[in-house]
């Protein structure tokens, strides 16, 4: 088995090489830590799946652990490029909250086994011993913040909110469900809760009004409507 890593050089080819052999490891890495308990999984049948020697492994992660880590930075990486776009152009708070929320329950219905690692494997031990790892986890916080934000100044959320609660309740509640779905082995949809946990977030931050204001999530239904 090859190992494009052992004798670096710096050329487009041996650098495309290296970066070939470590997807495939991350890939076979994600197949077999869902499939196989993380703790009882060896690196020998990782590399028996990615088709390169244990040793080769060592080359790009000196750890398991290290390599569950790098993983989860991929996987928020790719989350973090695609809710970027999505939510671009979006003014409205409620909009961009329905959005981000059914975007974000969405990315990992796809990717159920990104989903796997961050919300089942990872403790937080891990998070904060890869910072880019960690600064990746936090970006996701950023976008939170950066809708309140907004709508405060909009006049669309209230000022006196507690942002620190909010994310708690926010983040729990997808936390909640995501684990919920992989316990019951993805047998129902995961984004059929976006529209009950944006309205009940939405409903307790923004500023108050005559008529209760339903934020319908976008991607499957572009629209926000007054009730």
């Amino acid at each position: 088995m090859q190992c494009p890593g052992n004798n670096i050089r710096f050329t487009d080819m041996a650098r495309k090489g290296a970066e070939h052999t470590r997807d495939k490891i991350i890939k076979a890495a994600a197949q077999v830590f869902y499939n196989v308990n993380y703790h009882e999984a060896g690196l020998r049948d990782i590399a028996r799946l990615a088709g390169v020697s244990p040793r080769c492994i060592y080359k790009y992660f000196p750890n398991k652990e290290q390599l569950l880590v790098a993983m989860n930075n991929e996987g928020l990486k790719l989350m973090m490029g695609e809710i970027k776009q999505h939510l671009a152009g979006i003014s409205s708070a409620g909009e961009r909250l329905g959005k981000m929320t059914y975007f974000y329950l969405d990315f990992f219905q796809r990717h159920y086994m990104v989903a796997w690692q961050v919300y089942v494997i990872t403790n937080l031990n891990m998070w904060h011993k890869s910072e880019e790892a960690w600064q990746s986890l936090t970006q996701t916080e950023a976008v939170l913040n950066e809708i309140l934000a907004e709508g405060q100044r909009s006049g669309e959320i209230r000022p006196d909110i507690n942002v620190n609660a909010v994310r708690l309740l926010y983040f729990g509640g997808i936390r909640f469900a995501i684990q919920n779905w992989l316990a019951s082995d993805r047998r129902w949809e995961l984004t059929s809760v976006a529209d009950g946990l944006t309205n009940t977030v939405y409903e307790a931050i923004k500023t108050r009004v005559d008529q209760p204001l339903t934020v319908n999530c976008p991607l499957a239904r572009e629209q926000y409507v007054k009730s």
